[in-house]
């Protein structure tokens, strides 16, 4: 009876660090899900705040009026900005941005970043850029890092309905 005991916590053993070590370090997925997420300053209006968070809700919803979509002001000589603490370092894969119907120019131009620290938005850390006037973009990203920016270089502001990353530890 003692080798089946010795044999079973064994394998529970086993299976412990297989889940909790092993199968985490090959899985893949969207990892910005629920996380907390902030903006540069948040639009209101009609008593709808157009918050960070809404575009790391898991709403791909495209109708800015249904408020499922992040939106910045831009306030005087401040870049408009949103981002994602995905909690820990991951390495990104891609990025998709879904932006609302209507607003798919102001976006035209904006940045996205993977960056480790949140003041270290530099060309090194550039995935790449929106660069046309869609509601959908995919961009390559193959960084690592913490922090997902989102960064125009214009005065416009940023409306993202959802942002999603997809990557892995």
């Amino acid at each position: 009876m003692d080798d089946y005991n010795h044999m079973f916590f064994i394998f529970v053993f086993f299976l412990f660090i297989f889940f909790t070590r092993i199968l985490p370090a090959f899985v893949k997925g969207y990892v910005s899900t629920g996380k907390p997420a902030y903006q540069s300053a948040t639009y209101s209006s009609g008593g709808i705040s157009y918050d960070a968070s809404l575009a790391v809700d898991g709403n791909r919803d495209r109708d800015f009026n249904s408020g499922s979509c992040s939106r910045t002001v831009v306030s005087g000589n401040q870049n408009a900005y949103w981002y994602v603490d995905l909690g820990t370092m991951f390495t990104i894969e891609y990025v998709q941005v879904y932006t609302p119907h209507g607003y798919e120019v102001p976006n035209f131009g904006t940045e996205i970043y993977a960056v480790v620290g949140k003041e270290s938005l530099e060309a090194s850390n550039k995935c790449g850029s929106i660069d046309s006037a869609s509601t959908y973009h995919r961009v390559n990203c193959d960084k690592t890092g913490q922090f997902i920016f989102l960064f125009q270089k214009s005065s416009n502001e940023i409306t993202v309905c959802e942002v999603q990353v997809y990557g892995s530890k």
